[in-house]
């Protein structure tokens, strides 16, 4: 047996209650006129952000990238991969079950494996199986110069709060403009 199988001790009547809360949030969500309650709209994976990578014989690894709003507790949500459930079955001998899905967000470092334990019409059913995300380190808020996510080029800038100019971009990660402007902020102190 996996360790995965030995962590997990089934409780029929403990499960047959998540899946049921699990399909009464699946009913929460946009109104048929297209308008939502506060709180309602959920984040989706989008198709350009999920594709297969990995082709293996009985199983398949695909990859997911989040987009800067998305966390990994939306990424746990089993309505989140509801819009990939037919690449999913779509690719798979073992109808999806099994298959890993390798999330990252470039913006935070995140990295995790999520393991698809149920799949169906409008919910995908993960858990995790191993992730990372470095430490976020923020700016004082003393300090004149931020940090923003550059969606077209995806990466960091340091910009300067009160006219949000930008002083220096190109940075891969928070950490790395962060850096700079302690380093900026020492060199205008000297």
């Amino acid at each position: 047996m996996s360790k995965l199988h030995k962590q997990r001790i089934l409780d029929p009547a403990g499960e047959l209650r998540k899946f049921e809360d699990d399909l009464a949030k699946m009913k929460v969500g946009p109104k048929a006129d297209g308008t939502a309650e506060p709180g309602q709209v959920r984040s989706r994976m989008l198709d350009k952000n999920f594709a297969l990578d990995v082709s293996g014989f009985k199983f398949n690894q695909w990859s997911a990238l989040l987009e800067e709003t998305q966390t990994i507790e939306n990424a746990m949500d089993p309505t989140f991969w509801s819009d990939q459930v037919g690449k999913i079955i779509g690719h798979n001998k073992a109808g999806g079950r099994g298959d890993i899905i390798v999330v990252r967000k470039l913006s935070t470092g995140l990295y995790a494996q999520l393991s698809i334990l149920e799949i169906s019409v409008g919910y995908v059913r993960v858990q995790l199986v191993r992730g990372a995300e470095p430490e976020q380190v923020e700016v004082p808020e003393e300090s004149p110069l931020s940090t923003r996510w550059n969606i077209g080029t995806r990466t960091h800038e340091v910009i300067r709060k009160t006219d949000n100019a930008v002083l220096q971009g190109g940075f891969q990660t928070k950490p790395a403009a962060i850096a700079w402007i302690a380093d900026h902020m020492k060199a205008m102190a000297a």
